[in-house]
């Protein structure tokens, strides 16, 4: 894998407030919206799952008082694995979870695999789905201090 792009603490948490409100507005939409109108759930839950990602990136930025990703100790440049992140900021919960992706094969989806099945639109067992979107909403408010 190549080299991440660069990004600041400020970007993170730009990002974060961006990914944050569209995904608070597309549920909101969702709630009025007859079906065949609503936002599809794997866009949404993409957009907080980044969202979670880009607030836990920002902290550790803070916690390394640096300015810049690329600036992180190589053992603090984590992808997408939320877990690590968390694990990082000394959080008090981690999330241990794994939802059940249907089809052939039917796949076991761990947490930080989420934004893959999201993006590429698995079917996922919506009472997993539900707790993991649950976990990254209490990643959001813990880092915001809710």
């Amino acid at each position: 894998m190549g080299k991440a792009v660069n990004v600041s603490r400020w970007e993170f948490e730009k990002a974060l407030d961006k990914h944050y409100k569209t995904y608070k507005k597309m549920q909101e939409y969702d709630l009025k919206a007859q079906p065949s109108e609503q936002f599809s759930s794997h866009s949404k839950y993409l957009l907080l799952f980044y969202a979670a990602e880009c607030a836990l990136k920002s902290r550790v930025l803070k916690e390394y008082k640096v300015g810049d990703y690329n600036k992180l100790p190589s053992e603090a440049q984590v992808d997408h694995d939320l877990n690590k992140l968390l694990s990082l900021l000394r959080c008090p919960f981690n999330v241990k979870l794994r939802v059940t992706a249907y089809g052939k094969p039917k796949q076991s989806i761990e947490f930080f695999q989420l934004h893959q099945a999201w993006r590429y639109g698995k079917n996922l067992d919506p009472a997993g789905e539900q707790k993991a979107v649950e976990a990254l909403e209490r990643i959001i408010h813990w880092i915001k201090g809710e």
